[in-house]
């Protein structure tokens, strides 16, 4: 009974931190967004922002992607964890000092191939009109957006933390990174503002590094421009907006 219990006050402690961490980057960058259209309104990347029904709509699917989503993911991270298949690590030199630091740009290159790969297979046929649609009713995007999935769809983009720490060794410190960068590169990333210099989305750096009018167009267009942090997939394997690059 008290270990069902403690099992119980772990799940509740994990959600409630999880969803707090992303309702303080959605809230954050909402009120960045208001200032930025207030005092500097050609940031924006929209013609319009999206209408209240949009919001609760956005609202409904971000609550039960935390809810649902996250409750499955817990459940077979921590079954995992308890059997002994998590390939976590607390002492940085366990592996070497260089394979640690290796892991952070490792881990970040193999989610956004998993992501490149699995939003593909989310733009075509039952699953974008099934699970994907439900995030691309937004064809003008804010923060609230990132969150904004079919349950079956924040199934697919939780559980990659927990896959790549099944396969590879991967120190807390990088696992927390990753959890992290998720949630603000994400959020951000919806915003449907640009926050940095031009001339860092041209040349290399555009064909390399995502952006938020790579998926602003992404959402408007909703073709092509399937990468989550960099742009070299869609470069190589031709899935680039030509919008893209008209306007950056």
């Amino acid at each position: 009974m008290d270990h069902a219990i403690g099992e119980l006050y772990h799940f509740i402690r994990s959600n409630l931190v999880w969803s707090f961490q992303w309702a303080v980057a959605i809230i954050f960058f909402l009120s960045l967004n208001w200032i930025a259209f207030r005092y500097r309104s050609s940031l924006r990347l929209g013609a319009f922002f999206p209408k209240r029904a949009d919001y609760l709509r956005e609202l409904k699917f971000a609550v039960l992607t935390l809810i649902l989503s996250f409750s499955v993911v817990y459940v077979i991270a921590r079954l995992l964890g308890q059997a002994g298949w998590l390939k976590i690590y607390d002492n940085r030199e366990e592996h070497g000092l260089f394979y640690y630091y290796l892991s952070f740009p490792l881990v970040l290159i193999a989610q956004d191939l998993y992501f490149y790969l699995t939003h593909v297979l989310l733009h075509r046929g039952w699953f974008y009109r099934n699970v994907h649609y439900a995030h691309h009713q937004s064809t003008t995007t804010n923060p609230l957006t990132g969150l904004c999935f079919h349950p079956i769809e924040g199934f697919i983009h939780f559980i990659f933390p927990t896959l790549f720490v099944l396969m590879i060794p991967t120190h807390t410190s990088v696992f927390l990174f990753l959890n992290f960068w998720i949630i603000i590169s994400v959020t951000y990333f919806h915003s449907g503002f640009i926050y940095f210099p031009r001339w860092l989305m041209r040349g290399i750096w555009r064909k390399l590094f995502s952006n938020p009018l790579h998926h602003h167009l992404h959402h408007a267009n909703s073709r092509g421009n399937y990468g989550l942090y960099f742009n070299y997939l869609d470069w190589l394997f031709g899935t680039q907006d030509p919008a893209y690059k008209e306007r950056s």
